[in-house]
């Protein structure tokens, strides 16, 4: 099962592993996608998979395999925060006069900017941050997720037995919400680039925030999963055995597409690419696969 799967690409490659190893009658393949439109591209792209638009279709305890969710969480709302070193206040978007009107800036129009106003549970979440050792310092900037523990929650309810792989921009909360990151992690996407400035062009970019891994794991613990993580895709990958699956002996006749996928794999795993980025939190109920899967293979 794969949750926000977009238009199907994840799907679609395990349907035609699965066809290739020959086991694909022993497995279903679900998807959940809240865009109809992505949902009807999806299905075009993989029918043989089922199709759903909300998580709350899905009885609970009724999964038996594996559950992956790539970037979902940081699809979530987040809450943008100011520590003034007493208090917290909530960063809110307001209009500045005399900006750009759109993404064409024809014109004089009002543009959006940041403001701070008061936390009506601000007490409440310092008192939290607390609880968890994190210490926030003056002038900090940070962001909470109010959803991530529900959805947490709502995921492990479905796994009867099997794995859960949560894939995502993130970090333990005593690393995310360090001194080292004074300016939260609150950013946007634009060509392939990375933005601090989350409010130029309303619609034109892709924001996201850091996960909170420690948040996740500790729902997920609660709910009964065992919990490893965050670990690093690199790692997932190849104690997944993706270099033995596209490795090749001297013996070997030359491939140029396995050459092609032995190239892909190494760009996944290489220093400073997306897979040392993006982390990966494992939780497991009734199977030790995903213990086995944080650990480096040997």
């Amino acid at each position: 099962m794969d949750v926000g799967a977009g238009e199907g690409e994840l799907l679609a490659a395990a349907d035609a592993a699965l066809r290739e190893w020959r086991v694909r009658d022993a497995f279903r393949l679900t998807g959940v996608e809240r865009s109809a439109v992505r949902r009807a591209k999806a299905a075009d792209r993989c029918p043989s998979a089922a199709w759903l638009s909300s998580l709350e279709e899905i009885p609970r305890s009724s999964l038996s395999g594996l559950l992956v969710c790539y970037e979902l969480f940081d699809a979530l709302p987040v809450r943008a925060l100011f520590f003034d070193g007493e208090r917290l206040l909530e960063r809110v978007v307001t209009l500045a006069p005399g900006g750009k009107d759109g993404p064409g800036g024809e014109g004089a129009g009002d543009s959006f900017e940041w403001s701070l106003a008061g936390c009506a549970d601000g007490v409440e979440l310092l008192e939290r941050f607390r609880s968890r050792g994190i210490r926030l310092r003056r002038n900090q900037k940070v962001e909470v997720r109010p959803g991530g523990p529900r959805l947490a929650a709502e995921l492990a309810s479905r796994l009867s037995r099997g794995v859960l792989l949560v894939f995502d921009y993130g970090a333990p909360a005593r690393a995310l919400y360090s001194a080292a990151r004074p300016n939260g992690t609150l950013e946007a996407f634009v060509a392939h680039a990375v933005t601090r400035d989350v409010l130029a062009d309303p619609g034109s970019r892709d924001l996201t925030a850091w996960v909170d891994f420690s948040e996740i794991a500790d729902v997920l613990a609660a709910c009964g999963l065992s919990v490893e993580g965050p670990v690093s895709q690199s790692r997932v990958l190849a104690a997944g055995g993706i270099f033995e699956e596209v490795s090749s002996g001297q013996e070997t006749p030359a491939d140029p597409a396995r050459e092609a996928d032995r190239r892909t794999a190494a760009a996944l795993v290489q220093p400073g690419g997306m897979g040392e980025s993006i982390r990966v939190l494992l939780a497991s109920r009734g199977t030790a696969t995903g213990a086995a899967l944080a650990e480096w293979p040997q």
